[in-house]
This record gives structure tokens, C-alpha cells and sequence, in this order.
């Protein structure tokens, strides 16, 4: 079992539990209600790691600014470890705290984020979006 602890000052005020840090599916909510995704998915060794956000909590809206980083690694739990506190701090230089997490089946959390390629492509109906 793995602990991770969340929206602390000094000390951390929340935390969660993980059962296995290969397979993993969480929403961060930051103080500014912007929602992060982190989804690790592990096979024969090697962890595949998709991260995106911020977007609109509970929207397909697209603020100014975000972003989608993908990585596979070798299978480590300290590298997992390092990249799931990262993934919980503070973010916009220290402004916004996550203020929850969730965790998510994989379908869910792959449902929530929005295709920037096709977000583009129909840029100019914004009704689509």
C-alpha cells in the first residue's frame, strides 16, 4: 500500500492510499478548479505515463493554456513515487494547491480529456467545443 499526502503548507493536511502504483488513475482538483489527469499503466516492465491538464472540473472546455506529456519507463516504484508527489504539487508556480483527488477507472479518466488534434482541427466552430 502507498501513501501519498496532498494541499499542505507546512505539513500535508490530506493524503490517499494507492494499492499498486502501475496502475494508476487520478483527477487532481487545484484551488483555482482547474482538473489534472495522471494515468500509469504498466505491462511486462515498462510504465506508460500520460499526463494532461488543467482543464475546466466537469467541462470539455480548453483554458488558455494546457498540455499533454506522455512517457514510458522502465517499471521502478521510486521513479513511479517521484512522479505521482510531482503530478500533487503546487502548481502555476505555487498559486494553486490541489485541493482533491480522485481516482478514476481508465475509462473514465481517458474520457475526460479532450483531443487538442481534433480541438484544432475544428477550431473555427467553436460549437463544437
Amino acid at each position: 500500500m502507498y501513501t501519498f499526502e496532498y494541499d499542505g503548507e507546512t505539513l500535508y493536511s490530506r493524503e490517499f492510499e494507492l494499492e499498486e502504483l502501475g496502475q494508476v488513475c487520478l483527477e487532481a482538483i487545484d484551488s483555482e478548479c482547474f482538473s489534472y489527469y495522471l494515468i500509469i499503466r504498466t505491462s511486462l516492465g515498462q510504465s506508460s505515463i500520460l499526463e494532461y491538464g488543467p482543464l475546466v472540473t466537469d467541462s470539455k472546455l480548453v483554458p488558455y493554456s494546457t498540455s499533454i506529456k506522455f512517457q514510458r519507463i522502465d517499471f521502478k516504484d521510486i521513479k513511479l513515487k517521484q512522479i505521482i508527489k510531482m503530478f500533487l504539487a503546487p502548481r502555476n508556480r505555487g498559486k494553486n494547491k490541489i485541493v482533491e483527488v480522485h481516482q478514476l477507472d481508465i475509462k473514465e479518466a481517458l474520457s475526460r480529456g479532450v483531443n487538442l488534434l481534433e480541438y484544432m482541427e475544428s477550431f473555427s466552430d467553436v460549437s463544437n467545443y
